[in-house]
This record gives structure tokens, sequence and C-alpha cells, in this order.
């Protein structure tokens, strides 16, 4: 059963439905660190695991966060590991990219708005052979951020006492990946992971605080494969398939309980439980014309239904995601000024919750824009800016709305290269 940020007591009533749980303002302050800290604010981050990353936030941000079926020259598309078999030989390629967003809350007449900004991912590719490309790095894998205050019994009587919900923390992924080309028009990559990280809940009333967190880590594996191939003189396309399979995590858990005078009446490893992190399948599919546009579509399911929370009132359902960009470059071969030769991106994605909470099963939308601005050498900076809703559903629940905006890098150098002097 999956960590959740329900209240730590047993006899704790506690309900989500918009009248007895109010947001409030949470106060955090951008943070930019790599894996040590994932920063969000999302009370949807209290269940499971925290709030699962989606996105590739690369090249491809303001294409709707498409890359199964899509391929770039010398770019690191974390969303197929097949897609690595683009780097040119002796070229090594450098990625970086962090996002700032700002969210609206709201829950009946209850409103909330808050920042936060991530190092979202660090990448590095580069080709061992003519046919093997190796890449690594690292970037969030969930994250958990939420204060809230709600009503809590008081123990032995009828009376309701205010209490706050705090969590921190996530889980982060460091991964290696290898790129085989098979053929001229067949890749296959695999992705080996360690997913590790640490989920923090904290409930506090006047008179005592409790302080439970669980760690885990674990070796994980997904894989894709590409298929490229031409239509015409002028149109190639590109079909990918991703998948990974269910994997057990096993969280380590602990409590710490002190009173208001800081008197510790419990410290204590509790029980260790038993979460998963569901198996996934993907399709892409990609056209890409020589006058410079491209057009893509992905399709991800992620099965979420086999985990189990303990409480009837939240159960998680079976993600379905789709996302759709396109990109058009007015003349990369020979641009008469700079803005011929940026990439310009717009997108969108459409998903269910996989999260359902008191029956309540909502809807996710999102719309992206944005451009790939060259700089010398093949180098480029990378700005994609999205608007989107989550939560959306007749019956009402949180509902998020939010701006993010994502700024990038892509560094490209040539290695093993020996200059020549006449």
């Amino acid at each position: 059963m999956c960590p959740t940020g329900l209240p730590l007591k047993s006899h704790t009533a506690f309900t989500m439905n918009g009248k007895q749980i109010v947001l409030i303002a949470v106060s955090i302050s951008c943070s930019f660190s790599a894996g040590a800290q994932n920063v969000t604010a999302s009370p949807y981050s209290m269940f499971g695991l925290g709030e699962v990353e989606m996105g590739d936030y690369g090249t491809n941000a303001g294409m709707g966060g498409i890359g199964i079926g899509h391929i770039r020259r010398n770019s690191i598309n974390t969303a197929n590991p097949a897609s690595l078999t683009a780097l040119d030989p002796q070229t090594f390629v450098l990625e970086g990219a962090a996002t700032g967003r700002y969210n609206i809350y709201r829950s009946g007449n209850k409103e909330s708005s808050v920042m936060s900004g991530n190092l979202q991912r660090i990448a590095l590719g580069t080709r061992f052979s003519p046919k093997w490309v190796f890449g690594a790095g690292m970037v969030p894998f969930t994250r958990v951020g939420y204060s809230m205050t709600g009503n809590d019994y008081v123990e032995g009587g009828n009376s309701l006492v205010n209490t706050s919900f705090k969590g921190s923390g996530g889980l982060t992924r460091i991964y290696i990946s290898n790129a085989y080309q098979l053929t001229p028009r067949i890749s296959i990559g695999l992705n080996t992971s360690l997913i590790y990280g640490s989920l923090n809940q904290t409930e506090k009333e006047s008179v005592w605080t409790i302080e439970k967190t669980s760690n885990t880590n674990k070796i994980y594996f997904d894989g894709g494969i590409q298929y490229s191939d031409t239509l015409s003189k002028k149109i190639t396309y590109t079909v990918g398939l991703t998948g990974g399979y269910q994997t057990g995590l096993t969280m380590h858990n602990s409590l710490y309980a002190y009173d208001s005078d800081g008197y510790v009446v419990a410290d204590k490893n509790l029980i260790a439980t038993e979460c998963y992190i569901p198996e996934f399948y993907g399709i892409g599919f990609s056209l890409r014309h020589k006058n410079g546009l491209t057009a893509g579509v992905d399709y991800r399911f992620q099965k979420w239904s086999r985990l189990k929370t303990g409480t009837s009132t939240l159960s998680f359902r079976d993600l379905n995601r789709v996302s759709a960009g396109i990109s058009y470059i007015p003349n990369g071969i020979n641009p008469s000024n700079y803005f011929e030769a940026v990439e310009y991106q717009a997108g969108f994605s459409v998903s269910n919750s996989y999260i359902d909470l008191n029956g309540n099963k909502s809807m996710n939308y999102s719309v992206t824009a944005g451009g790939r601005f060259p700089l010398t050498g093949g180098s480029s900076i990378n700005v994609g800016l999205e608007y989107g809703k989550t939560g959306m559903s007749k019956q009402g629940s949180i509902q998020n709305e939010y701006l993010r905006l994502t700024v990038g890098f892509s560094f490209e150098d040539i290695w093993f290269v020996r200059p020549k002097f006449d």
C-alpha cells in the first residue's frame, strides 16, 4: 500500500470535499537544486508517490511534450531512448533545463496562489561507436509539496481543532541510456535508472507535531524502439514505441513525534510498506518535411489502477494521455536573418487524472508554445511556455490553473578530432 498524505493518526476524521479542507497560501521560494529537493506546490502531491513528472522539458518543450515518435539531430530526447541514435559521430551533447511555475488552486469558494521553481533536467550524450550511443542524466520522478489546514477531532472527544498538514520531498531518477542502430531504419534504446528519494509529511496541532518520513531506492528499466523511413523525396516519418514494467518500491518508514515543549513522545521505525511504479506503454508518430515543418503525436498509458490506498475515498485509475505538437523553421539551411533560423513550436496535451477522489473523475488540459533559438556551433537556448488546468470536472474538486515557463540550453561540441596543420 502506497504512503499517502492522509492524516497520520488513526482516529483522525478528514475529508477532502472542498468544505472541511481549506487551501492556504503556501510559502515556497523558488529553489533550483539537482535531485536533493524537488519543489512543487500541489495538494494532489499528498497522494501515492507524489505528483508524477510527465514532461521532457528539453528541445521539444513547446511541442506539447511529444517525443516517443520524434527524432531530432544532436538532441537528447528522454521520452524514447532509441532516439539517441540521431547524435552525430564524435559529437558530445549536454542539455539542461529549469522551470518556474505560477499556480492558482481553487476548492469551492476558496482560492490560493503560489509560485515554485525547479531544475528539471541535466542530460548528456555521445556516440561510442558507429552504431552505439550512450547517454546519462538526472530528472525528477515525482514531487511532494503541499500545505493545508483541516479539522481534526480531539482524541476521546467530539470537539474539532484546527490541524495543519505539510509535505515535501519526492523521488529522483538518475539514469544511463544505451541506444543501438540495428539497421539504417530501426534503432532501439534502454534506460537503466536508479530511483531514490524520501517523502516527508508533517501533521501539527497546537500541542503536538508528528513527522513521518518514507525512504526508498530501486533499480528500474524501461526502453523504446523507433522506425524511420521516407514517404516521398521531401517527407520522412518516424514511428516509436516505449514501455516499462511494473516495479515494486519498498518504503522504509519512520515516525517522530513531539509536544509543544519539544518533549519527544515517539521516535521509531514503522513497518515497511510496498508501493509500485506502474507499467506504462507509449506510441508516437511524427512527420518531417524538408521545408522545415515537423508534426507529431504521442499516446501514453499508465496502469495506476493496481495501486491500493487503504481508504475508500481515494483510489487510482489508469492514465491515458494524448499530446501533439508542431514546429517550423522558416529557413534552417541558408537563413537571411537570425529569425529565419529559429524553430517555432506549439502543442497541446489532454489526459485524465490518475487520482480518483470521492468518485471525482477529473481531466487535465494544457497548451504550449515555444522556440529553439540557435547559437554558434549547433548549441541552442530552448524556451517553452505552458498554460494548463488540472482537476477539471463537473462535480468540482481541487482545481489547478497554472502557467509554466521552461528555459533550457543545449550545448554541442566535437570530440576526438585531431587538428590538421599545413
